[in-house]
């Protein structure tokens, strides 16, 4: 990936006459994350996949730590 750091990408868009929503920006920094690391979370982007043990409905089952997603 180029050296393109996020702020800048957000001043491009800027100048080209896009703005960006509270939920645009979080959608923005999720699709960065994953451009940074495609082996994080796939739900989220965090850096790091932790599962994390749960039950529901008396099974039991994975969620990710990070935004609480099931794996698999």
């Amino acid at each position: 990936m180029a050296n393109i750091r996020l702020e800048d990408l957000r001043t491009a868009l800027s100048a080209e006459g896009l703005t960006l929503d509270a939920e645009d920006e979080v959608r923005l920094l999720r699709a960065w994350r994953k451009l940074e690391n495609p082996d994080g979370c796939p739900f989220c982007g965090q850096h790091v996949l932790v599962g994390v043990p749960k039950k529901r409905r008396g099974q039991d089952i994975l969620l990710t730590a990070c935004c609480n997603q099931k794996i698999g």
